[in-house]
């Protein structure tokens, strides 16, 4: 859950939640955390219009579900920065831990920073994110759980943020997923999501398809995509979504973001929706542990959580 800002010639600054859009719950003991997250402030519902766009056709069909969505406030980040500033709690930010040394005699693990610091000693961890997962788990000596980890598939995403001088008011729904394009998968106007600042500007995000990231990813690689390569998404996008409906203006801003490991396909704990190494006192979660959705993460990181108390 993640959101951009980003500044425009005019001095204005644009929000944009260019990860996930919203999420959905299902299950009883995440939605006692959501309520608690919506009376303090940090969650929303995202009383919009949704549903889909039949490329074919041209035809939007409003979804006839009222299931809720929810929003972090003032973006998708909200709850993320809330969950740092806990009671008990301390972050660090900017700060990359590559290593993950076990102290014999002390029984407890040494946290290392990618600039030689180190964190201190620490009786139990938790890798909440695939990447940290496979780096430390590999030179923690756990080569078993760093190859499972190393398998897991993800289908890509490019996500292009686009800011318009006037709303498009054409569009009748406010998130959809588009169905039979070959570029792009979904398009929500941003700006009316609760708790948004106010701007003269109307802030859209557009999902690209997972085979149109797949593609471009082939060619380029996964290592940090050059502006240039980062334009030429942005320009497909915008050509992808302006096709979607006549007339579209152009946008007067537009960037482009890319979602390597977005959505997980192939997890590695789905039923037990977590992993832990007991004996060390290691414990994996996150979506890429049960399912590519915010909810899946929240059960996996309440489970590891859970699991690890045991052990004291």
């Amino acid at each position: 859950m993640s959101q951009r800002r980003e500044k425009v010639e005019d001095g204005s600054e644009l929000m944009f939640d260019h990860g996930a859009q919203y999420f959905t719950v299902k299950t009883a003991e995440v939605q006692q955390l959501v309520d608690k997250w919506q009376a303090s402030g940090i969650v929303a519902d995202w009383e919009g219009r949704f549903g889909t766009l039949n490329v074919a056709t041209g035809e939007f069909v409003e979804d006839t579900d009222v299931k809720k969505r929810y929003v972090g406030v003032p973006g998708m980040n909200a709850i993320c920065k809330a969950l740092t500033t806990s009671p008990g709690v301390q972050a660090k930010y900017g700060a990359q831990v590559v290593g993950l040394d076990w102290v014999e005699g002390l029984d407890t693990w040494s946290l290392k920073f990618k600039d030689g610091e180190n964190l201190g000693n620490f009786t139990a961890v938790v890798v909440a994110d695939k990447g940290a997962a496979k780096l430390l788990l590999e030179g923690a000596g756990f080569p078993e759980w760093h190859k499972k980890v190393a398998a897991v598939k993800a289908a890509p995403c490019f996500a292009v943020m686009m800011a318009f001088s006037s709303p498009l008011t054409l569009i009748p729904l406010d998130g959809f997923v588009v169905e039979g394009s070959k570029i792009v998968s979904w398009a929500a106007r941003d700006s009316c999501k609760p708790g948004r600042a106010k701007t003269s500007s109307e802030c859209w995000v557009v999902h690209s398809t997972a085979e149109y990231a797949a593609g471009i990813i082939a060619q380029a690689g996964m290592g940090k995509p050059s502006n240039e390569l980062l334009a030429a998404v942005a320009s497909d996008l915008l050509t992808g979504f302006q096709s979607l409906l006549p007339d579209m203006p152009t946008p007067i801003y537009m960037k482009a973001h890319r979602w390597g490991g977005a959505f997980p396909t192939t997890p590695i704990a789905p039923e037990e929706k977590c992993v832990l190494i007991e004996d060390r006192r290691i414990a994996l979660c996150g979506d890429f542990c049960v399912a590519p959705k915010v909810e899946s993460a929240l059960l996996s990181g309440m489970q590891a959580s859970e699991l690890l108390a045991s052990l004291f």
